[in-house]
């Protein structure tokens, strides 16, 4: 009875490769017509950019007497402990109040001057900041909270710093640029604000985040459209429509169109066959 099993499901296999083989061309042309379609996709879809910047985040314990420590076991715990608490400041609305001020302070002063630069800006806010908790409020986001993303990237068993990416995301590259500078520049700002000498978010902490650059920088982009993710993902889809075509076909087919099958279904052992 197993051997009978065994030899039924190899029959059946060789059915599967038989028809496979016998529509192979068909398969391959769907998957062709898949793969060109959504290489096709990939030109007309409009993508999104992620301008992503790598920063350090170094972190020092503040002790009752002012004086800050770091390096230590017991800070270094401490310091892990704040990670994610760090990492979702990124994207608080205070952050994200400040860049879009910056965003606005700086396009007026493109508008009012068509050779201003944007590391002008970012040289101007260095040296005297404009924003304050009493600066207007914005009527429009141009910043948005939910496209700010940031990860962890390495982390350091034994350094009271680490290294984390502040990503932000937009339709437009030079915007996703500037819009990610602007974030990092108003993390950093917001850190560095004070309470009776303390750090106003993290007061037994001394927060910093350092951009891995110098000078003038804007950050990496890179899109998520892939043509040959796409191009793939269409042959894919292609050769599978055509499986399907296949299978259907091939369960419809009540015919019988091979010697096995008609040694299967009879039980009998053909003797000869007259080819077409």
């Amino acid at each position: 009875m197993q051997q009978q099993r065994e030899e039924t499901n190899g029959k059946s296999l060789q059915d599967i490769l038989l028809i496979v083989r016998k529509n192979i061309v068909l398969i391959l042309l769907l998957a062709f017509i898949g793969g060109s379609l959504g290489l096709g996709y990939s030109f007309i879809k409009k993508p999104n950019y992620v301008a992503s910047t790598n920063v350090t985040y170094k972190a020092g314990i503040i002790s009752p007497d002012e004086s800050v420590s770091s390096g230590g076991v017991a800070e270094i715990n401490i310091m892990r402990a704040f990670i994610n608490t760090v990492i979702d400041f990124c994207d608080e609305p205070v952050v994200t109040d400040r860049a879009n001020f910056y965003y606005v302070e700086y396009k007026n002063q493109l508008q009012a001057n068509a050779n201003y630069s944007f590391f002008d800006f970012i040289e101007s806010i260095h040296n005297s900041d404009p924003y304050s908790s009493s600066s207007k409020v914005l009527n429009k986001s141009y910043i948005v909270k939910d496209k700010i993303s940031t990860s962890v990237s390495v982390m350091s068993a034994t350094a009271d710093e680490f290294f984390f990416s502040i990503r932000y995301t937009d339709e437009v590259e030079s915007e996703a640029k500037i819009k990610g500078r602007l974030v990092v520049e108003a993390i950093k700002k917001e850190l560095e604000q004070k309470n009776n000498g303390k750090n106003q978010y993290f007061d037994v902490i001394q927060n910093e985040i350092i951009p891995l650059y110098d000078g003038d920088w804007l950050p990496e982009t890179k899109s998520d459209i892939s043509k040959k993710k796409f191009a793939l993902i269409g042959g894919v889809v292609g050769a599978l429509i055509a499986a399907a075509i296949v299978y259907i076909k091939s369960a419809l087919d009540n015919t019988v169109n091979s010697k096995e099958l008609l040694e299967e279904v009879t039980g009998l052992s053909v003797l000869a066959v007259i080819e077409k």
